[in-house]
């Protein structure tokens, strides 16, 4: 199952998060991520993940592991196109 982001910001809370999801941002959209460990994969498209005070660039086929943190996370796809990812959360 992919969830859809068509609006322009979204919070997924950690409580509320299942061990392994898939995305979908359209342009203008941005997901937060709350803290946690998380693993980020990107699957079409290129993520940029701001985390920390710091961006990150994610292409197709590439991945980014988050530790936990006091910060969230916060994903928007570059380009002007769409972005698919999976976020997987290990199982506690």
């Amino acid at each position: 199952m992919t969830l859809k982001l068509t609006t322009h910001d979204m919070l997924i809370p950690a409580a509320l998060q299942e061990p392994r999801r898939r995305f979908e941002i359209v342009p203008g959209a941005a997901l937060h991520l709350q803290h946690g460990e998380q693993k980020i994969s990107v699957i079409f498209g290129i993520a940029w993940i701001s985390w920390q005070g710091q961006d990150f660039v994610v292409r197709q086929g590439e991945s980014l592991s988050l530790r936990p943190d006091k910060y969230d996370a916060v994903i928007s796809p570059l380009r002007g196109e769409r972005l698919i990812f999976e976020v997987e959360t290990p199982e506690k």
